[in-house]
């Protein structure tokens, strides 16, 4: 099931992605001063987890050695359904180690409108947080429910309410030639260059067409 899970998250992320993830205004890293504010709107169907709305906040996606590291929690809407017990709130962690143990963060006393801080490190060691990339989902699940267990989400898949990606390096990233710890070239706030995307979906349609059927059409 701990497999299930990762293969959920990863998919919600692909779906997300191929629509804009979240429209562009609160995208897997909404852009400029927003992107201190987490992932944006529910993954499911934007805020259709009975009104909660929930996000884990990062200040940006990538992050260098000697970097502050903090990543903290925020509730627009619907904290006291979680912190009345109605529903449970965990953060679930996938670590670069495909092969290791998912963490769970069980997070329903953190729920608050305002921000509420899970973790810090004053400046990122790679031999105490190993290099990679690493999700968080932000999940709900009916009282006392196992964020591991799809069946046991609150609203179904509608309880994946937010996911962020994090990645941890000591190297330079081509993809953030500044350094600012931003993707370059990310005027949609999904975390990844456009220009990628753009060449991407052209070679796609490129590999999608070879029958020769240049209309799409079908043969009758």
């Amino acid at each position: 099931m701990k497999r299930s899970i990762r293969h959920t998250l990863t998919t919600f992320t692909a779906c997300a992605i191929s629509v804009a993830l979240l429209g562009g205004a609160h995208g897997a890293y909404a852009q400029g001063q927003g992107k201190a504010n987490g992932s944006g709107n529910n993954l499911g169907a934007g805020n259709a987890s009975d009104g909660i709305k929930g996000m884990i906040v990062t200040d940006k996606r990538i992050y260098y050695t000697g970097d502050p590291l903090e990543i903290s929690l925020r509730f627009p809407r619907g904290s006291d359904l979680v912190t009345s017990g109605d529903v449970d709130a965990s953060v679930v962690i996938f670590t670069p180690d495909e092969e290791a143990e998912a963490i769970v963060l069980p997070v329903s006393g953190e729920a608050s409108p305002s921000v509420r801080k899970l973790f810090e490190m004053e400046a990122v060691d790679i031999s105490a947080l190993p290099a990679g990339q690493y999700q968080l989902g932000l999940v709900l699940t009916q009282p006392d429910g196992d964020p591991l267990v799809v069946s046991d989400w609150h609203n179904g898949l509608l309880g994946l309410i937010d996911i962020v990606g994090i990645r941890v390096t000591d190297e330079a990233q081509e993809d953030d030639e500044d350094g600012d710890g931003m993707v370059d070239d990310d005027d949609d706030g999904d975390g990844f260059s456009d220009d990628d995307e753009t060449e991407d979906d052209t070679e796609d349609d490129t590999d999608d067409d070879t029958d020769g059927d240049t209309d799409g059409g079908t043969t009758t």
